[in-house]
């Protein structure tokens, strides 16, 4: 009866042909044995797959308005709310909603400090820089202007004379 072909061990191998290599024929230290373990493979999958859930939801976020005009607007303060007043993470959110020349208007929250959050009053128009979303269905506040008083404005194009 012919014998079967017996492969010879790798490690033996390399340990035969090239001695000046150092080969362990010990097995694996205990740390490599558990980062082959079926366990610790599943949960560096799960692990990987969230990782990039996680950021292609992000880089879709910010495609989603990436190279958008930036369109000067108009915008109206419905209402003000202080979040957690009295502790130290209070919050001073501005609600405002984006007029648009075509379409419903955007309501839209914007955090403000405190000096800002007051110098606002609920109803008052106050112009805005936005992007709409490539779907045009969302839109994002980049700027949103102080108001300023009639006594404290300047009329524009208007040049100081020197007094000299």
């Amino acid at each position: 009866m012919p014998t079967k072909y017996q492969r010879q061990d790798f490690r033996d191998h390399v340990a035969e042909e090239h001695p000046y290599l150092r080969v362990s024929r010990a097995p694996a230290p205990p740390v490599a044995q558990k980062l082959r373990s079926p366990r610790f493979l599943f949960l560096a999958s799960l692990s990987a797959i969230i990782v990039v859930l996680l950021l292609g939801n992000a880089i879709t976020k910010m495609a989603e308005y990436h190279g958008q005009p930036e369109i000067d607007g108009k915008g109206v303060i419905v209402s003000k709310r202080l979040e957690k007043a009295g502790t130290p993470s209070e919050s001073y959110v501005l609600y405002v909603d984006i007029l648009r020349a075509e379409g419903p208007a955007i309501r839209r929250e914007i955090l403000a400090d405190k000096a800002s959050f007051e110098r606002f009053s609920e109803g008052q128009e106050v112009p805005l820089v936005y992007q709409m979303s490539r779907s045009g269905e969302d839109a994002r506040i980049l700027t949103l202007f102080m108001p300023v008083p009639p006594d404290e404005a300047e009329p524009e194009g208007m040049l100081k004379k020197d007094d000299g």
